[in-house]
């Protein structure tokens, strides 16, 4: 069976004889592993729409449980991310966090969403990458049913409870010229590791070093 669904590339792996593995955030079906042998060869468009950071539509084949990329087009491909390092590794972070938070086969909409206005807002800010990651892992937190701001209260001073809940109730794209101070990023970051560990399971990321 074919199916089409505009989707975002979370990650590809390689494997052997030229084939990948691709997981894509799906629009219509979630998050979906598939197999691949379009080749990345060159920079033709079907290769673009198959690497991270690319928003695209995809013709899926789909036998039982297991499905193959037939055709794929780059509907957005936010290169502006990858000319810049620090926009580079705030992006990969929250593409792992992201995976690790979606269930396969499990449609979430509005995390998808999520995750698109991320790229657009990142892609056009010019500072303060990381205030912007920290929104995003508190509106993640919160479409997972758990709000920060409320379990945190115990844990850290008036003030940055304050931020997380102005943060929490704002779009990503209402946040331009918000930008929190280094140290208070720092506080705010290790207590959603904390939080996400506890309770979502989720530590130790890849890419979580090289950001912190």
């Amino acid at each position: 069976m074919y199916i089409q669904t505009e989707g975002i590339i979370l990650r590809q792996v390689k494997t052997v004889n030229a084939r990948r593995m691709i997981s894509i955030f799906s629009k219509n079906y979630g998050k979906i592993s598939c197999g691949t042998n379009i080749t990345e060869g060159g920079k033709n468009k079907t290769a673009l729409a198959l690497r991270p950071f690319t928003y695209g539509r995809y013709e899926l084949f789909k036998n039982k449980d297991s499905y193959n990329v037939q055709a794929a087009e780059t509907i957005k491909s936010y290169y502006g991310i990858g000319e810049d390092i620090d926009k580079y590794m705030a992006a990969s972070f929250v593409l792992e966090l992201t995976d690790l938070v979606l269930l396969e086969g499990e449609a979430q909409p509005n995390t998808f969403n999520l995750l698109k206005e991320f790229f657009e807002v990142l892609e056009k800010r010019k500072t303060a990458y990381q205030t912007l990651v920290i929104a995003y892992e508190l509106k993640l937190l919160k479409l997972q049913g758990l709000t920060a701001s409320d379990g945190l209260k115990s844990r850290t001073g008036t003030d940055i409870i304050e931020s997380l809940k102005f943060m929490e109730v704002h779009k990503l794209s209402e946040l331009e010229h918000l930008a929190l101070k280094a140290d208070t990023e720092k506080v705010i970051k290790d207590l959603l590791k904390e939080y996400f560990s506890y309770h979502l399971g989720i530590d130790h990321l890849k890419s979580e070093g090289i950001i912190i």
